[in-house]
């Protein structure tokens, strides 16, 4: 891969690219975020242009240009050799590394935060004498390695058992994460590192001595033997998240503690002794009384949250009820033994177990909450016990399963129960069913489908995108389930139906053959619309009603083509009315007064509804002067349409009849026009509209809610945002929003920073996707909930999460294909700009930031936005950095982001 015509590459650029092996970097880049090639499992070769003025390469080693700094080493790469130029080994710079040895020579001085993270091959390493400094986590997830040195002559640090210390051993700065047993702090120790014993799993019981004052950040954090813990009265600090997801189930904190740091005891739900702390607001741990790995309700009968890690889970013979999102998102599950103590499993239980293959249900469980195996993707197979009546809604959604059984005991079949579940290919409805919710198989790889006549119910879109190819329905009647059903090809409805309901088969593009029973009275509307194979159907006698477009878009003869245009019209008492359209319609579209069908003229009085829905090629609409009604959703999801012109003679447009068209730049609403439906432009955020009854607003056209500047309101009291219409590029989000609606900033082009304010909770599905200029955001700490692709697409982005991890309440992709997520910082004070004024360059020297050929003043902000450094335009400029983070660097009209590691 080469990188083109860039002068700079962001912070994370190819992070996790694991297929990448190789990468040419061109001589116009002359900056580089940080983080760039962390992940990239196969690279073994970085090639850098000789002519390129900041960047060398050397073996396929990336360097600063005069080979001092060791930037990157490819992961892939395992002989390496690090030359004695080098001063310093960059933060990340082996990070996934598959080398088994390596030798630092004496040259170094110091090794950045996260260096040799996840070397899994690495067994052994030493510290030479050269060595000043060293970062945090530096050998963090190395799972091979046993043994640490330090050169006897090193004046800075020393080790001991595994354990590394600065040189009067009374700060303990890291301990190997292979660490097992029990380990003795040395009472020489006054003060406990940041991240000492971060990820050290093997751990089982620490003793801290009364020497030591403070405990630094994240100490314990990921400690998962850990089970308890004392904290002599010497100590009187506790770090930000020191404890943070231990399993630790005792814990003493003594009076002399005066301050616990946020989020200290984060994700610890088993500790039981903490009677001095006084500040619920600085931990978050919950009184329950537990084992290691359970958490359970005070009587012990409730499994609240399983906090283990292991492969193979046994629930206690205590626990009658298994509690909501119990084991939610624990992938490293693979099977689960349910005792027959248990009733009930609460709703999400299991969702998203990606490891989950078997799970055993007794015959005591008589409830499985909605969602509870939704996301298992490896569960093949369940069996459901004859005591449950109900398969909730999203009960098994997307999960792996191949067959299922529904037990007699079965009534009902809940809304999207077995949503996506590609591998289940057939099922056997009859017994005891009687309903079957909406979408309750859609988007299934079900092939074959029986439904017996004990079904009273079926809900439409119920098989909604399946590939059946035959279907046996012998229930009372024929809803809108199957539509969309693309691989339909026989359908055999029975003597006991007596109606196919509105869109009971609509684009079922293979369907060729219908059989329709003797009982069938009532064909609905657009029942089979879409069916282009369709070219015949019998239909019986019984039938005294077919709805409108019940055959648009077939090869039946029952609705006319007009000449050579891509517009489909049906005759409807002596007027012609737009139903549909032809595969080949693109463009400009012209909806005319009038139509010659046959050799007659016949007035355009309407569009039918779901005449152009999803139409995605058509990009301008003009509507005949004759035309009076717009029918629902006629227009709903064109997503190309940019203008719409509505003819003089319009009086209704239906319900979500523009519904997110949300290109649409431009409509005029005439005067005439006496009706407008619910949500008729819904999700349509950026269009100027004008005329309309009365003078009415615009927003009465969308959401009937509250307008105020720029921002679309849902209520009167401005707390739900549905829609920003503005086209600046900062934006400032009004403090007392409490929820950012769905697509709210979707596709707003010159967005380029956006401030959420704390009375934020919710973001929700697609809020920001498709924000291609998009450079920085804020997620505050108020937010619990965020939607699936809130931020979908904005590549550009740097989003500043104030959370230290991502909640478990946040959707899994929340942030899909956004790769740039800061932990535990706040937004900046400015927006980055991302490039550098002509001449200026802006790169980092340790802690040092330095900047060349500034013509303006330069100051330096943190991400809180104070400002930390400053200096006056000179030729060169160097600041010096306090500790590692993001920084902002301003001179002139640049504004830099820039990453200090170490």
């Amino acid at each position: 891969m080469s990188v083109g015509n860039v002068t700079c590459i962001g912070g994370c650029a190819f992070q996790n690219c694991y297929k990448l092996t190789t990468i040419t970097i061109p001589s116009s880049v002359i900056s580089e975020g940080g983080w760039v090639f962390n992940g990239c499992i196969a690279m073994t070769e970085i090639n850098v242009d000789s002519d390129n003025p900041a960047f060398s390469s050397d073996n396929g080693i990336m360097y600063d240009k005069n080979k001092t700094t060791l930037l990157y080493c490819p992961g892939g790469k395992t002989q390496i050799e690090i030359p004695s130029t080098v001063t310093s080994i960059g933060s990340a710079a082996f990070w996934y590394n598959k080398m088994t040895s390596i030798t630092i020579p004496n040259s170094v001085k110091s090794i950045g935060s996260n260096a040799f993270c996840y070397c899994d091959e690495l067994t052994s390493i030493n510290i030479p004498s050269s060595v000043e400094s060293i970062g945090r986590s530096v050998f963090s997830e190395c799972k091979k390695l046993t043994e640490i040195s330090v050169d006897s002559n090193n004046p800075y640090f020393t080790v001991e058992d595994g354990v590394v210390f600065n040189k009067d051993k009374s700060i303990l700065l890291f301990c190997l994460g292979t660490k097992t047993g029990e380990y003795i702090i040395p009472n020489t120790v006054k003060s406990i590192g940041d991240f000492a014993f971060d990820c050290c799993r093997k751990l089982t019981s620490i003793i801290i001595p009364n020497t030591v004052t403070s405990i630094g950040d994240y100490v314990f954090d990921a400690c998962f033997a850990l089970s308890s813990i004392i904290i002599p009265n010497s100590v009187t600090s506790i770090g930000n998240g020191a404890f943070r997801d231990s399993h630790i189930t005792s814990i003493t904190i003594p009076s002399s503690v005066t301050n616990i740091g946020y989020g200290a005891f984060e994700w610890v739900n088993n500790v039981v002794n903490l009677s001095s702390v006084t500040s619920e607001d600085n931990w978050g741990a919950k009184s329950y009384t537990s084992g290691s790995d359970f958490v359970f309700s005070e009587d012990g009968k409730t499994l609240i949250k399983y906090k283990g890690s292991s492969r193979d889970v046994y629930i206690p013979s205590t626990v009658t009820s298994i509690g909501d999102g119990a084991f939610q998102n624990h992938t490293e599950i693979a099977s689960v033994y349910i005792p027959n103590s248990v009733e009930s499993i609460g709703s999400g239980a299991f969702q998203y177990c990606d490891g989950l293959e078997t799970v055993t249900i007794p015959e005591s469980v008589k409830s499985i909450g909605n969602e509870a195996f939704i996301g298992c993707k490896n569960l093949k197979s369940i069996e459901i016990p004859n005591t449950v009546t109900t398969i909730g809604i999203w009960t098994f959604g997307n999960s792996g399963l191949q067959s299922f059984t529904i037990p007699p005991s079965v009534t009902s079949i809940g809304e999207s129960a077995f949503y996506g579940c590609k591998d289940l290919t057939s099922i056997d409805i009859s017994n005891s069913v009687k309903s079957i919710g909406s979408q309750a198989f859609a988007y299934s790889g079900l092939k074959s489908v029986y439904i017996a006549n004990s079904v009273t119910y079926v809900a439409p879109m119920a098989f909604y995108g399946c590939n059946i190819k035959t279907l046996n329905y012998n229930t009372n009647a024929v809803n809108s389930q199957f539509a969309k059903s693309s691989s339909l090809e026989t359908v055999n409805i029975g003597d006991l139906v007596t109606e196919i309901a509105y869109c009971a088969f609509q684009n079922c593009t293979c369907l060729t053959k219908v059989n329709i029973g003797k009982s069938v009275e009532k064909i609905g509307d657009y029942a089979f619309k879409g069916c282009s194979s369709l070219s015949s159907i019998d239909i019986p006698e019984s039938v005294e009603y077919i709805g409108e477009g019940a055959f648009e878009g077939t090869k039946v003869n029952l609705q006319q083509e007009n000449g050579n245009e891509d517009v489909l019209y049906e005759i409807r008492d002596g007027a012609a009315v737009v139903t549909g359209y032809k595969s080949t319609i693109s463009g400009k579209v012209t909806i005319p007064s009038t139509v010659t069908i046959d050799g007659t003229q016949y007035e355009v009085v309407g569009i039918a509804a779901n005449a152009f829905s999803g139409c995605q090629t058509i990009e301008s609409v003009t509507i005949g002067d004759l035309v009076e009604t717009i029918g629902e959703c006629a227009f709903c999801n064109c997503h190309s349409i940019r203008e719409v012109i509505i003819g003089k003679s319009v009086e209704t447009i239906g319900n979500k009849a523009f519904r997110g068209c949300h290109k649409l730049r431009s409509v005029e609403v005439p005067s005439q026009v006496s009706s407008i439906g619910e949500d008729a432009f819904l999700y349509v955020k950026n269009v100027d509209y004008y005329g309309g009854a009365d003078g009415a607003p615009w927003s009465a056209l969308t959401l009937n809610g509250t307008k105020d500047g720029d921002f679309i309101y849902s209520d009167a009291q401005m707390t739900n945002l549905t829609a920003y219409i503005g086209d600046g590029g900062f934006v400032v989000i009004p403090k007392g929003v409490t929820s950012i609606g769905f697509m709210s900033f979707f596709e707003s082009d010159n967005l380029e920073s956006v401030s959420i304010p704390n009375t934020v909770t919710s973001i929700g599905g697609s809020a920001f996707a498709n924000c291609y200029s998009l450079k920085t955001i804020n997620v505050p700490l108020s937010v619990q909930m965020i939607s699936r692709a809130a931020f979908r697409d904005c590549h550009s982005a740097v989003i500043y999460c104030e959370a230290p991890s991502q909640p478990y309440s946040w959707h899994k992709e929340w942030s899909y294909k956004a790769n740039n997520i800061l932990w535990g910082q706040t937004n900046p004070p400015v927006a980055i700009n991302d490039e550098l004024a002509t001449g200026v360059v802006i790169y980092t020297e340790g802690r040092t930031i330095v900047v060349e050929n500034a013509t303006d003043e330069i100051r330096v902000y943190d991400v809180m936005g104070r400002i930390v450094g400053r200096d006056v335009a000179r030729n060169v400029c160097t600041i010096a950095i306090n500790k590692p983070g993001v920084y902002i660097v301003k001179t002139g009209a640049t504004v830099q982001r820039v990453i200090v590691n170490y």
